[in-house]
Parts: structure tokens; C-alpha cells; sequence
């Protein structure tokens, strides 16, 4: 054969494995199913959805609201709290609220937020509103029974519960609102043709009714659902729809800036850095980044603006903490807590409140927070959910003053942006937690770190038992159900608050640099802080949030002042830190020592693991085997960013142009992630070799474009390689 016919066939032989290895990982699109190349992954937020929906009770067309204060839409800061619970089949509404001052008459509305220019999800002119009734006081409780008029809410869909003042527009002097979440929008939209077909058979003027369509219900009230539509024979597309909203959700989060001073979600949340901040990430931005306003505009600056605080810019470039005003925004000067940034990954599966009163909850999730936000449990203000931690973001970070005056300083989200940005964030990370006991490890060290990762007991105190599934089950961010189901006789689940005295700590970074700008964080709790009682170490300065909650009987250590934090994940942790509300310290080695120590053991977390224990002990671990515990994290970070690299290149070998290149970006980083977490303890080196080699082929895919499904193949490769380095089987 000629040497040019040679070359024609060597040439053609590559191209079919290019076109092989391309459809393999997911090249090419059709008409039926278009490229979707966001972040979020779809198949992540059904997932999600799903769990939601076999873990809900309650008859199909009931939706239960928190009613609370809220950040932004509230009149007044109220700590009265409650909940609507609304039929849509039956028509019927019921309040419950505890709190309200007795002397005076509040009404319940309900909002339908309508879109125009300069609207928000604030009650607004405009808008259709339906005032239910008036609340009875019985005690301190006030409660409202009542039958919506069906002539009255033809067509209304329900975006907003308030409840205000008798005589005053909810708008201006609303106390409590509740909103539903994603997920109830998403059950309601899906289940309106059966409330029609289940209502209208005994509803008067059935006829007229159906006429509608299946989307009508018999009152005519509904849930927005803004994220999914049906036509009139049922026809729907949940998928496209649900993509759609992740990606308007993904340009919201990234690109949104509010009128206010620049700074978007992703200011403080980038895709790049594993959706956080800390000093090296810092570091690199340039001065004109976002993240420093209160360095470059006069009222942001505290020095030139009466010392009211904004930021502490020294603690954040240094420490990556970030000024936060937990319990208000009156006397900015010294009201304020500095806490890290956590990470956006895994929500859909981290952030469920206890299915019992676990801490302060008297109605299982019900009684605010909804949902754990935040380094307390209670980052958003009102109900507590993430659609609320949108709002109160945008107040907190986003406003040009600290004034933070509505449409001078920045505008209210609308319904939909909310909703969108909750999508979004929900469909980021994984689709639930590891079945560690499935996973068999080949570095012994780390097998031995999940053995004690998982050991309870200590057996009468013979061995070592680090009891960190207690609160992280499958490394995750939530209780071990079966234990704690066992100890209360009774279905129990999801992310619990506990108390680990991390503020005892000696040489806390932010006391080290800024004493004086470094308040004393509260956390999440009811019990006040006072030193006079004994409950409080009179040393330090107090702080703010939500105070404390007592451990089990009620009595806290003696000379603490203790504070409660929720539970993050730890599937992510090892390449998120610094660690801990207040970035206490760098290394994942460090934050496990933590809860080696006699600030953790005499905590009320450590007294309670105590008080589970058969030997009474809490947490004793020799420091071999605080290593191997800390091996087990950054082995399954290691595999977290491998699943993560291989998804993002699977999703740029169907997308084009900036997308694809931007999702390489991400791919590559995530790799650069694993090998930065291995060689942090000297782990896997073979693996380390493959991810590199990955990292390569990366690269090489965002050159020749003809050739990027061939690359990305040969990526996807490597990546599995080192995986099959570091584990034999995984569920």
C-alpha cells in the first residue's frame, strides 16, 4: 500500500475511534434530547425530589407552611412563629401561632406575586392577595380556622402566606410569612389533574370546572409551580422543564448581581473553588474582585462610615471569614459573628431538618428551621429554608449601603429567581450519601480509619472509638438513623445541631488577628448567654446568634457558654477547608484531633457521646489512629472529585464553545483537587500519577476541538485507573 494510502487509513481507523470514544461519553445530541451543559446536574434534583416525596405525610393535597419572621419581607423583627396548613382540595386553611401579643387582632393573607418591571416576591401592589380571617387568641396561641370562597381565588395559585396587622396591608406591616418550597411546587403541579378529577366529581358546577383543563382544581387554588407544566391531555416533560430551571438558576447564581454593589452567590460560593473561599483562593483575586467592596466603596467601609461593619476585610483575606449579622442589623458597630464560607455541594441530601424534636424543633421540622442552612442551622431567616437563605443573602451581602434600603441599596429576588436558585443549588454535588459498608478500601490505614470513623462503643472503654457516624452517618451530614431511631423509639433522621465547644479553643485565629472585631458566635440555641449564672466563660467577650442549647438534662458544663453548629458533610471536607464555623483550623488532620480533646470531650456533644457509651468515654483516639481517620476523609474526597471529574467531562463532550471549555476548566480542577488531597498525607501515589495524566488529556481537549471526544475518553480512563488504585468495589 502507498505511503499516502497508509496515511488516509490511519487516519480514517482514528477518526472512527474518536466517534466511538465520543458517543461513549455522551457525545452528539438529537432532536429528542438537546445538550444541557449547566453545572447542575438534573438527574441530581430528581433524585432528590424523589426522596422528598416517599418521606412526606399528610394527604396529597395538603401543603403545611412555616409562618415566621422574615429577613426581608417582615415589618418588624417578632420571634412569634407557626404554621398555615392549606387543602387544596377541600378549600380549607389553618393557622396556628404562638407568640402574638393577645391585646392586639392579626388577619392571614394569601399572596399570589404576579411578574412586571420592579417586582419582587415582596407583597406589592398588583399582586393578587385573598385576606382569609382574623386569628383567635386562646392563650398564647392564636388560631385560625376557616373555608376559602371559592368565587374569590379563581385561578389564584398560592406564593406567599403572611400574616399582619388587622387593617394593614401585608405588604407594608407583614409579621409572619411562609412560601412553599421547590419541592411542594413541584408535587402540587404534578398532582393537579388528580385533584381535579378526585374534587370536581362532588364539586358544584363540575362541568364548568373540567372546562378548564387538568390543571384547574376544584377551589381553584394551587401551589405555583413554575418548573413544570402540562398541556390539556396530560402531555409533560418534567425533564426539560427541570433543566430549564436549573440553568436560569445557574445564570441567577452566577451572573445576578441585584443592583447592588457587584457581588453575586458566586462571589463567595465559586464554581472553581469548590463553591467556597479561603485565604489561598483570596489570594489570587485581583482588587476590583467583588469580594472586596467594603475595601474600594466609602459606605461599605467602616472606618469612613461611623464604624458600622460591613466586612472585617483583615479577617477575610486572611482567614476567608465573612461578616455576618445573624440576629439583625441594628448597632452594626458590635452586633455582628465572622464565620467561614460553606460549600454549596450535596445539599439535596444534607440540609433536612430532624424528623423528631431532636433540639429546639416542637414539631419535627415544622417549627423553623425547615431546612439546615448556614454554619448554625438557621442561616436563613424565616422559615429557615434555602429559598429564604436567597433573600437574606441579597440583604447581607449584596446592598450598596449598610443602610440596605429595598430598591435603593439592591432589589427583592422575584418568586421565580427564588425558586430558580434553589433549583440549581439542590442539583449540585452528589445524589445522596456513600454506603461506606459497600466500599472496600486498599490502603489498610484507611480501612482502619473507617472502622473508627464508624465504632460507637468503646466497650467498656478497651478500645478506640471515634464515633463520628453518630452525627456524620456515611460520612455524611447526617445522624446515624438507626442508632438515634433505636435511643427515641422512633423514626429518626436527618441533619442535628450539637454543641462542641469549638469557641473554647485556645489561640482561635480571629482572636489571634482581630480580637476586637471577633464577637463571641452564639450559634443556634434559645438559652441567653449569662455570665452571672455561672453558664459563661466570663473571659471572653459575649457574642451573638441564637444562644445555646442544653444538652440532655439540661445542664450545661460548668464556666461554658456553649453554642450550637449544625452538621456539614464530610464527603467534600477534606478540599474545603479551613474548618469550622470560625476557620479554627487548616487540616482535616487538625479538625479530627479536635475532637480528640478536653474542649470537645466536656462539651455537651462529648458528654452526650459519653452518655451513649458503655465505658462512659467520648472520644479517645491514639494519634495513629487520628491519621487514619483523617486517611478515610481524604480517600473519599479523593473519589467525591473523581465522580465529579468524570461527570463534568462527560456533560463538555456534548457542549460547545464557552461551555465546554468552561466545564474542562472545572474538570481539570477537580482532579487537581484529588491529587492536592492524596499528597496532603502521602496517599495513593499511583493514583496520584493517573489523576495528573488525566489533568493532561484534559488540557489536550480544550485544544484541538475534532479530537476532544478522544481526549476526554482517554481522561475519563485515567480517572477510573486511579480510582481502581485506591478501592476494589464501591456502591
Amino acid at each position: 500500500m502507498k505511503p499516502f494510502a497508509l496515511k488516509l487509513a490511519a487516519v480514517t481507523l482514528l477518526m472512527a475511534g474518536v466517534f466511538s470514544v465520543y458517543q461513549l461519553v455522551g457525545g452528539g445530541t438529537s432532536s429528542q434530547e438537546p445538550a444541557f451543559t449547566s453545572l447542575g446536574d438534573v438527574q441530581t434534583l430528581v433524585t432528590a425530589y424523589g426522596r422528598w416525596k416517599a418521606a412526606r405525610s399528610g394527604a396529597q393535597s395538603d401543603v403545611v407552611l412555616p409562618l415566621t419572621y422574615s429577613k426581608g419581607l417582615s415589618a418588624k423583627f417578632t420571634k412569634a412563629r407557626g404554621k398555615a396548613s392549606l387543602d387544596l382540595i377541600g378549600g380549607s386553611v389553618s393557622v396556628e401561632v404562638s407568640g402574638l401579643p393577645d391585646r392586639e387582632a392579626y388577619d392571614v393573607w394569601l399572596i399570589d406575586n404576579h411578574p412586571g418591571p420592579a417586582r419582587s416576591v415582596k407583597p406589592e401592589p398588583g399582586d393578587a392577595r385573598v385576606r382569609v380571617g382574623t386569628l383567635t387568641h386562646d392563650g398564647a396561641i392564636a388560631t385560625l380556622q376557616a373555608q376559602l370562597d371559592r368565587n374569590a381565588i379563581v385561578g389564584f395559585e398560592v406564593d406567599l402566606v403572611a400574616v399582619a396587622p388587622s387593617g394593614a396591608a401585608p405588604g407594608e406591616a407583614g409579621l409572619l410569612f411562609g412560601a412553599p418550597s421547590l419541592f411542594q411546587r413541584l408535587y402540587h403541579g404534578e398532582q393537579r389533574g388528580q385533584f381535579a378529577r378526585v374534587g370536581l366529581a362532588e364539586a358544584p358546577g363540575a362541568r364548568d370546572s373540567a372546562d378548564r383543563g387538568p390543571l384547574s382544581t376544584p377551589f381553584s387554588l394551587s401551589i405555583a409551580s413554575p418548573a413544570y407544566a402540562q398541556d390539556r391531555r396530560g402531555q409533560s416533560d418534567f425533564g426539560s422543564h427541570l433543566r430549564s430551571l436549573i440553568s436560569k438558576g445557574e445564570n441567577i447564581f452566577f451572573n445576578e448581581t441585584f443592583k447592588g454593589n457587584g457581588r453575586t452567590c458566586g462571589t463567595c460560593h465559586p464554581a472553581e473553588n469548590n463553591f467556597t473561599i479561603d485565604p489561598p483562593f483570596i489570594a489570587t483575586l485581583p482588587p476590583d474582585n467583588p469580594l472586596f467592596v467594603a475595601e474600594r466603596i466609602p459606605a461599605l467601609d467602616a472606618k469612613r462610615n461611623g464604624g458600622k461593619q460591613f466586612e472585617v476585610p483583615v479577617l477575610m483575606r486572611r482567614l476567608g471569614l465573612i461578616l455576618e449579622n445573624v440576629d439583625g442589623f441594628e448597632n452594626l458597630e458590635t452586633k455582628f459573628v465572622m464565620r467561614g464560607v460553606p460549600h454549596v455541594l450535596a445539599m439535596s441530601s444534607s440540609i433536612a431538618p430532624p424528623t423528631i424534636p431532636f433540639d429546639n424543633s416542637t414539631t419535627g421540622g415544622i417549627d423553623p428551621p425547615a431546612q439546615r442552612t448556614g454554619w448554625s442551622g438557621d442561616g436563613a431567616f424565616g422559615g429557615g429554608t434555602l429559598r429564604e437563605f436567597a433573600i437574606g443573602a441579597v440583604i447581607q451581602h449584596f446592598p450598596l449601603t449598610t443602610n440596605r434600603v429595598r430598591n435603593v441599596d439592591f432589589r427583592f429576588p422575584t418568586d421565580f429567581e427564588l425558586t430558580a436558585l434553589e433549583a440549581f443549588q439542590l442539583s449540585l454535588g452528589r445524589q445522596g450519601d456513600l454506603e461506606t459498608s459497600k466500599i472496600i478500601f486498599k490502603n489498610p490505614k484507611v480501612t482502619l480509619g473507617l472502622v473508627l470513623f464508624n465504632r460507637l462503643d468503646t466497650n467498656g472503654g478497651s478500645v478506640s472509638a471515634g464515633k463520628c457516624a453518630l452525627c456524620h452517618d456515611n460520612a455524611g451530614a447526617n445522624i446515624n438513623e438507626p442508632f438515634f431511631s433505636a435511643l427515641f423509639r422512633a423514626p429518626v433522621r436527618g441533619n442535628a445541631n450539637f454543641g462542641t465547644a469549638v469557641n473554647e479553643l485556645p489561640g482561635l485565629p480571629a482572636d489571634l488577628i482581630a480580637p476586637d472585631r471577633n464577637p463571641r458566635d452564639g450559634g443556634f440555641g434559645r438559652v441567653d448567654h449569662n455570665p452571672s449564672a455561672g453558664n459563661c466563660d466570663t473571659t471572653r467577650k459575649e457574642g451573638f446568634g441564637f444562644g445555646t442549647v442544653t444538652p440532655p438534662g439540661g445542664v450545661l458544663p460548668p464556666g461554658l457558654c456553649e453554642e450550637d453548629f449544625n452538621t456539614p458533610p464530610l464527603v467534600e471536607a477534606a478540599d474545603t477547608g479551613p474548618f469550622f464555623h470560625n476557620n479554627a483550623v487548616d487540616t482535616i488532620e487538625a479538625a479530627v484531633a479536635f475532637y480528640n480533646d478536653d474542649a470537645f470531650n466536656n462539651s455537651a456533644g462529648g458528654q452526650l457521646a459519653a452518655a451513649l457509651d458503655s465505658g462512659g468515654v467520648g472520644i479517645r483516639l491514639a494519634s495513629t489512629e487520628v491519621t487514619a481517620i483523617s486517611a478515610f476523609l481524604r480517600v473519599i474526597n479523593a473519589l467525591e472529585n473523581i465522580r465529579s471529574s468524570t461527570e463534568l467531562l462527560k456533560r463538555a463532550a456534548s457542549a460547545r464553545g464557552r461551555a465546554a471549555r468552561r466545564l474542562l476548566v472545572l474538570a481539570s480542577a477537580e482532579a487537581k483537587d484529588g491529587i492536592e488531597v492524596l499528597r496532603g498525607a502521602n496517599l495513593h501515589p499511583e493514583a496520584v500519577a493517573r489523576l495528573q495524566k488525566a489533568r493532561v488529556r484534559i488540557k489536550e481537549a480544550s485544544g484541538v476541538r475534532f479530537l476532544r471526544g478522544f481526549q476526554i475518553g482517554k481522561a475519563i480512563a485515567d480517572l477510573q485507573a486511579a480510582r481502581a488504585h485506591m478501592v476494589e468495589t464501591s456502591g
